[in-house]
């Protein structure tokens, strides 16, 4: 893991990005496999350093937290970290929170960093990279005096610790820093000191910056030609560093650590949780049986709910059927006896009539005492057997209409007997000359009456008729 970090740091630090990744990729990769968390989080910082070449900031973010988060595992304490690493998080993450213009807390990062580094000695390039980061985001913000300030001042480590990449760069801000000030002739002279020291070296990602710088300070300048050979030999560097391909390849590593990492974990979770998986299966293989058990005996349970309910609602069909024919039965054997009241009564009509006959032709040939004794009992049979047939046809009329005369009173206080009798007549649907065959009454007397029985029930101005209004009463 050691030698991979090493070589993977001197390809990064000369444009090699591809082949850095492999290299941090199989310190990862080592890591995973001995479940070493320091080194887990070094491979993460080493990625996220790259994710910054490529100016992938958020993700460079999420790398540098995952490496906080590993070795927060391994050293417990953020105190504890080796000052190189702390160093390495104060500068990175100055640079992403510069990057996302989140200045305050970039500058609490870089200043951090530099209080750190010159307590402790042999830090003298990370030193170089905090002055100089801090020059920039200093410059960024329009503060040109802090700015040179804190480049001069990395000028001056870098005369205690030579490093010509850290030097280089320190160029590039003072000329942008002049360039900004509009003074192209002294910009240019630092990218070029900047350019000179890199040349001879493979650090193609500093020469891209310096080409870029001085194509503008020429093109201020006015020197055309100049401007476009700069421009040209930066896109050469672009090209050589292979941006597009190196995220890519960081991306399929990343993918592939990931894969390695979730498939550890499962293999562990696994391991040491075999027994209570096992458990859980027996408990679910219990619980789905209980349930088919319960859901069987609940389904068998309503069937015979079910039928029963089915039994007794044929039961109460048969004897609703029972009850209907019962009352119908009732209802026509009161009609025929209702019937054999009307019949009566209309004997009792022929009697009236043989009585009257009697009376007017036999009665005079007949001796007074005896024309006496006849008369008598004529009457008698008359007032006797009228009164006992009508009141057998209302007993029998109310059994069968019930709680009709005492409606028919309530609703009509002030009809006569004859006109209730005459009522209950119609609610039979007798005709008129039923009606007459049983009163005895001419058919006209029965019309008279049945006019002032409509009069009464207010029907005079109603198309309903007399027929009608009983059946629905």
């Amino acid at each position: 893991m050691l030698v991979n970090s090493q070589i993977g740091k001197l390809y990064f630090y000369n444009g090699g990005y591809v082949k850095a990744i492999q290299h941090y990729s199989e310190v990862l990769k080592s890591a995973e496999a001995v479940n070493d968390s320091e080194w887990i989080g070094k491979g993460y910082a080493q990625l996220g350093r790259v994710r910054l070449v490529l100016e992938d900031y958020e993700e460079a973010e999420r790398h540098f937290i995952a490496s906080k988060r590993h070795l927060l595992a391994h050293y417990k304490d953020e105190a504890a970290f080796p000052v190189d690493l702390r160093l390495s998080f104060f500068n990175n993450l100055g640079v992403i929170y510069a990057a996302q213009e989140k200045y305050e807390e970039a500058v609490f990062q870089f200043e951090s960093g530099i209080e750190l580094a010159e307590i402790r000695d042999g830090h003298g390039p990370t030193l170089v990279q905090l002055l100089n980061n801090l020059g920039d985001l200093m410059r960024k913000k329009g503060l040109h005096n802090r700015a040179k300030f804190y480049y001069q001042s990395a000028l001056g480590q870098l005369a205690i610790s030579p490093f010509k990449l850290m030097e280089s760069m320190v160029y590039n801000g003072l000329g942008q820093l002049y360039l900004d000030s509009n003074n192209p002739d002294s910009a240019r002279i630092y990218f070029s000191k900047g350019f000179k020291l890199v040349s001879d070296g493979k650090a193609h990602s500093h020469l891209k910056h310096l080409s870029e710088s001085l194509s503008n300070s020429f093109s201020e300048l006015g020197q055309a030609d100049s401007a476009l050979h700069y421009l040209k030999l930066s896109r050469v560097y672009l090209d050589s560093l292979n941006l597009a391909k190196s995220a890519e390849k960081i991306h399929g590593e990343e993918l592939l650590i990931a894969f390695t990492q979730e498939k550890s974990l499962l293999q562990g979770f696994y391991k040491r949780n075999k027994a209570y998986l096992l458990v859980l299966v027996f408990l679910i293989s219990l619980m789905t049986l209980y349930f088919v058990v319960k859901h069987y005996l609940a389904k068998k349970s309503l069937e015979v709910t079910m039928g029963e309910k089915f039994r007794l609602e044929m039961s109460v069909q048969d004897n609703l059927n029972d009850k209907e024919a019962l009352r119908e039965k009732l209802e026509l054997n009161q009609k025929e006896q209702t019937i054999m009241a009307l019949n009566n009564i209309q004997k009792e009509q022929i009697l009236k009539k043989m009585t009257a006959s009697i009376r007017q032709e036999n009665v005079k040939e007949l001796a007074l005492d005896t024309q006496g004794r006849l008369n008598k009992l004529v009457e008698g049979i008359k007032q006797n057997n009228g009164e006992q047939e009508l009141s057998e046809f209302e007993f029998r009329f109310s059994k069968l209409y019930v709680g009709f005369f005492d409606k028919l009173h309530h609703d009509y206080p002030d009809l006569t007997l004859n006109e209730r009798r005459l009522a209950a007549f119609l609610k039979l649907q007798l005709t008129t000359k039923e009606i007459t065959g049983i009163t005895g009454q001419s058919v006209r007397a029965v019309e008279i009456a049945r006019t002032r029985l409509r009069k009464k029930l207010k029907l005079t101005k109603s198309d309903k008729s007399l027929y009608d209004f009983f059946v629905d009463f």
